[in-house]
């Protein structure tokens, strides 16, 4: 059995208006969700760019370090041979 009854334009007025403030609640708590979200994402990308450049840089100052060290190798080999007696009359 259902019940039909009228409502007063008034209280219509403050249904459709209570409606909206939920709407619009809604939407600012969808926004602070995604503005959170969003400061999540920058701050994850500040991180990972910070570990990438750190890696970057180790990655270079291994490579240089290994560069030195080969041409002080080289430089210590080639002073080995010329301080050999055998080549200093040739």
């Amino acid at each position: 059995m259902a019940v039909i009854g009228e409502i007063s334009s008034y209280d219509r007025i403050q249904a459709h208006r209570a409606r909206l403030r939920d709407f619009a609640q809604l939407n600012e708590q969808r926004s602070a969700a995604r503005q959170e979200a969003a400061q999540r994402t920058l701050s994850h990308g500040d991180y990972m760019l910070s570990g990438m450049a750190n890696a970057t840089a180790n990655a270079n100052l291994g490579t240089s370090q290994l560069t030195s060290m080969i041409i002080r190798s080289r430089m210590a080999a080639e002073a080995k041979e010329k301080a050999q007696p055998s080549k200093w009359y040739v």
